[in-house]
């Protein structure tokens, strides 16, 4: 027993008062009873003030081993280490990364006393940072080998100089800091020196990673194929390229490959922002991008079929779906006070960014395009020959893509460089038109909202094996996972590192887009709803030990959760509300896409041009009967001065040269971006 200095409202206060004794079993099960406990639940509440240690959005946390230091990445490049348990928000180490772009995943390294560290950014590059040496030191410690975003980062269990690192381009790699604590083979010429790295390769992008806790070898991994793969690390090794998937298969590279029945009966694919396995290695959440959470079992033995081919375009590509356009940095569909478009009223939304002139004016660039799209071949054709000068423009470097938590539409320009302008618009629903790249920038990725529930072609990937029916004649046996629950009601659809994970044994927490926190049990029945962030919520940690839990997400700052409160604070009515606005407006959105304000003004300007080629062409014949009138009336009339004749000839010249000059090159993005 421990004596109490004060008045304790709840238990959970009265054990914390305490000095925390890892050694103390009966502590232990206390705060292992609690997280499993549906009252503790239910009266779930901030137990202090949240954490005001960024000028970003927070992106990335993770506890140390031990559950007493918080560590934090954010769009404002730092890593910071806290003490979530000071009463003066007592910040340990704030150190500013060598990063361009924002952190998407900050990890601390097994065994090495909280001082390594290793983060992965939105510009593809890993840092490694050891907080004991000093800044000219950690300047040059950069892996700078994956092409587009680097969106997570696992360290091994028991493992203090091996960590895996996966991306945008979808490899995934294992580093080794025994070996190398710096690499530049992204910038390498030869394409042996860039993958030598690689042990995995994947056939889109791999957007999460988890590494079993009762079996490390094992490693699930989300692709964007709308599937969880299992390999086993025992058996992976350097791949300078992608091998064949039979190969992987009867190696024992591939172990598993998950994906829900009823994704897999879809024409489309869904990205995958979060794999977490259950403490006991025998179950696996993933949380589906405009899409629900699935929990698998891997207790039974259950096989699926793989199509070891690779499949043909044309059977893949499916018909392009329009999207509604969004300006980059419109977060009005997010928030607690988010409401479907059939609620808004006029002026400006209580929960809005923007007033409804706003809404009005992309609906309506949305339609210009969407009209543009249903003109036929002939004058498709005839737009595309008038932007002939268009891509004859000097191209200017535009790397204004540093995401604000991932929208979707960073770096476009750059994907759809050499591609016509209505082509352009046609796939800005294929986002995997370029090695999955969505709208990221290749070489400065730069988004952490990447919104995906789009239809996909076929990715450019040598292995890109798919399961089809349309390969009956080639399959191969794989092991895969049962389905157990699907969890449904909160919201992800705007960005890319939206997490779920396991609240103890019996229950699930995820963030959402309507900037609240979800609860259920096993059942899938939700048990609470807590508001957490004035926009999204995108990561939830909870505590190795303690039934606490940390929260990010747009807002700048940390929170911290724990069961605190005298009485449930569950509201089933509201729950209810809530749950059928996100479902609406999962709806309403899913067929929007976010785009930067260049990308915009360029495609209004490529539209004026293309609608002054019409016209002209237009008013061609009518201008050649004109010019027979006009030849016939001048014969009749006296001669023109030399001097006058040379000076209409020149004001000809200029106005003509003055048109060409209105030609804007609509992909203004560097090759290289």
């Amino acid at each position: 027993m421990f004596k109490r200095k004060r008045k304790c409202s709840t238990l959970f206060e009265a054990l914390n008062s305490s000095n925390y004794n890892p050694s103390n079993n009966d502590r232990c099960l206390i705060y292992s009873l609690a997280k499993n406990n549906l009252e503790m639940v239910k009266r779930m509440k901030p137990f202090r003030a949240p954490l005001n240690i960024h000028n970003g959005c927070v992106n990335s946390l993770c506890w140390n081993e031990s559950g007493t230091k918080l560590l934090s990445g954010s769009d404002d490049q730092r890593i910071k280490i806290v003490d979530p348990f000071s009463y003066n928000e007592k910040v340990l180490v704030d150190f500013k990364t060598t990063h361009r772009s924002n952190i998407f995943c900050a990890r601390f390294l097994p065994f090495s006393n909280d001082s390594l560290v290793v983060s992965a950014a939105g510009d593809g590059s890993i840092v490694y940072t050891d907080l004991n040496a000093d800044m000219e030191y950690n300047e040059l410690n950069r892996f700078i080998c994956h092409e587009g975003t680097c969106y997570k980062i696992v360290t091994i269990p028991d493992e203090m100089h091996t960590f895996l690192s996966c991306g945008e381009d979808g490899t995934i790699r294992c580093y080794d800091l025994r070996i190398k604590q710096r690499c530049n083979c992204g910038e390498e010429a030869s394409k042996k020196k860039r993958n030598q790295d690689v042990i995995i390769w994947a056939p889109r992008a791999v957007t999460s990673m988890s590494v079993n806790p009762r079996r490390p070898y094992e490693l699930a991994i989300g692709v964007a194929d709308s599937s969880v793969k299992v390999y086993d690390r025992r058996n992976l090794q350097i791949t300078p390229s992608p091998p064949f998937l039979r190969d992987e298969v009867n190696s024992g590279r591939l172990v598993r490959c998950i994906v829900a029945p009823e994704l897999d009966a879809r024409e489309r694919y869904y990205r995958i922002t979060s794999v977490q396995y259950s403490s006991n290695g025998m179950e696996i959440l993933a949380s589906f991008s405009s899409e629900y959470i699935y929990l698998f079992s891997l207790h039974e033995n259950v096989t699926t079929k793989l199509c070891t081919k690779p499949i043909h375009e044309s059977k893949l590509r499916q018909p392009a779906v329009m999207k509604r356009l969004r300006l980059r940095g419109d977060w009005s569909d997010t928030g607690p006070l988010a409401r479907p478009a059939h609620q808004a009223s006029g002026g400006t939304e209580i929960g809005q960014a923007r007033p409804t002139l706003h809404s009005s004016l992309m609906e309506r660039m949305t339609l210009v395009l969407s009209q543009m799209l249903s003109e036929t071949p002939q004058t498709s054709s005839r737009n595309l020959s008038a932007q002939g000068q268009i891509r004859n423009q000097s191209q200017r470097q535009n790397h204004e893509s540093e995401s604000e938590h991932g929208e979707i539409g960073g770096g476009v320009g750059a994907i759809y460089n050499n591609i016509p302008i209505q082509n352009q618009i046609t796939n800005f629903g294929n986002p995997f038109l370029v090695r999955d790249a969505m709208d990221i920038d290749p070489s400065f990725g730069s988004n952490s909202d990447i919104k995906e529930s789009n239809p996909m072609d076929v990715t450019d990937a040598p292995n890109a094996s798919l399961t089809s029916s349309s390969c009956d004649s080639s399959l191969i046996s794989v092991g895969s996972a049962v389905l157990v629950q699907k969890f449904k009601g909160h919201r992800n659809a705007r960005t890319m590192i939206k997490e779920a994970n396991f609240w103890g044994e019996q229950y699930i927490v995820s963030g959402s887009d309507c900037g609240h926190l979800f609860f259920w049990d096993r059942s899938g029945e939700l048990v609470n709803i807590i508001e957490a962030d004035s926009h999204v919520v995108n990561c939830v940690q909870p505590h190795p030990f303690d039934p606490i839990l940390a929260s990010s997400g747009i807002d700048y700052n940390v929170k911290l959760w724990a069961p605190v409160n005298d009485e449930s604070s569950f509201d089933a009515v509201l729950a209810s509300e809530l749950t059928k606005r996100n479902e609406i407006l999962l709806e309403e959105t899913k067929d929007t896409i976010t785009v930067p304000a260049a990308f915009m003004i360029r495609m209004l300007n490529c539209l004026n041009q293309i609608r002054r080629s019409s016209a002209a062409e237009s008013t061609a014949p009518s201008s050649s009967a004109t010019s027979t009138l006009t030849s016939e009336s001048q014969s009749q009339r006296a001669p023109v001065p030399e001097g006058m004749e040379q000076e209409d000839e020149n004001e000809s010249n200029e106005g003509s040269h003055t048109e060409n000059n209105h030609e804007i090159n609509p992909t203004t993005e560097n090759e290289d971006d």
